[in-house]
């Protein structure tokens, strides 16, 4: 069982940077500009019991990281079995989650619906969710951001190793049903990450 962390490639792009800093998980991918490719470089090493997190800088996103909930292409729509709640609470007192229902329209929706169709097909005991970070220029303290990545990874880490955890427990109703759901979980007890609400 491992947690995998995912981004793209290219020294502007934030999410690269973010697996630079961070130092938990169990492996790191850095994701080519490709769209074919970077389904590939998951695919090929995702193992029954891993959990992935892949990463992707979402333009006008400001103080907030932004759990995609579905993917889509065309009129199929597929939607992540990660439990979203977990990922609340592991941040909580430290970043603003915002769930979303639009993972973009090119190579983030991409990887996410082709690695969640694959997953499907094969009935794989994997799961995987999107996180949107903002751009560069929108984050004020990316240190603080990393911080938070890491208390995630290792949250999950922790979590995914307890005995008696099951895998998509928290997330079987929908989005609908999560917010609000495990609130007020404390992880790192860091003051917050981003302070204003925009």
């Amino acid at each position: 069982m491992r947690v995998i962390l995912a981004g793209f490639e290219g020294e502007d792009n934030s999410s690269k940077r973010l697996l630079d800093c961070v130092n938990a998980g169990d492996q790191k991918i850095y994701l080519k500009n490709d769209k074919m490719i970077c389904v590939k470089q998951i695919i090929d090493v995702m193992e029954p019991g891993d959990r992935i997190l892949a990463f992707g800088q979402k333009p006008g996103l400001k103080n907030a990281i932004s759990v995609e909930l579905q993917a889509r292409a065309g009129e199929d729509i597929l939607t992540t079995r990660f439990p979203v709640a977990q990922i609340e609470r592991l941040c909580a007192g430290t970043c603003r989650v915002k769930l979303s229902e639009h993972a973009g329209t090119s190579y983030c929706n991409h990887l996410y619906y082709h690695v969640m169709r694959e997953i499907k097909e094969r009935q794989i005991d994997v799961e995987i969710v999107f996180l949107h970070i903002p751009m560069l220029k929108n984050i004020g303290e990316f240190g603080r951001l990393a911080e938070t990545v890491n208390g995630l990874t290792k949250g999950l880490t922790e979590d995914l190793r307890r005995p008696c955890y099951g895998l998509g427990q928290a997330n079987q109703s929908g989005a609908s049903s999560i917010r609000g759901v495990l609130q007020g979980g404390q992880w790192c007890g860091q003051s917050s990450l981003w302070q204003e609400n925009t």
